[in-house]
């Protein structure tokens, strides 16, 4: 019997300890966002999306270079050939 009431008071106890290392944890948690490091790491973090967004739209404008060089050359080879059957050779 001693043993439930000791085992009782041990739950009791350490449920009081953890909601105080909850609020601990809010104000520690709104200290970090407060923090220079917190802030210069949401810069990154923004910087990083930005230069991902900018990353896509080269690609896309790399892309549409390809192509029109693409047919270019198309354009160059048809060009040559009809040449060449004009030509005789």
């Amino acid at each position: 019997m001693r043993f439930i009431c000791i085992l009782g008071l041990v739950a009791g106890l350490s449920s009081c300890n953890s909601s105080h290392r909850e609020s601990d944890g809010a104000s520690r948690n709104e200290q970090d966002r407060k923090s220079a490091a917190f802030k210069a790491g949401e810069v990154a973090h923004d910087l990083s999306k930005e230069a991902g967004k900018a990353a896509k739209a080269a690609g896309k404008e790399v892309g549409k270079e390809a192509h029109e060089l693409r047919e270019g050359w198309k354009e160059a080879q048809r060009e040559d050939r009809a040449r060449k059957q004009t030509t005789g050779r």
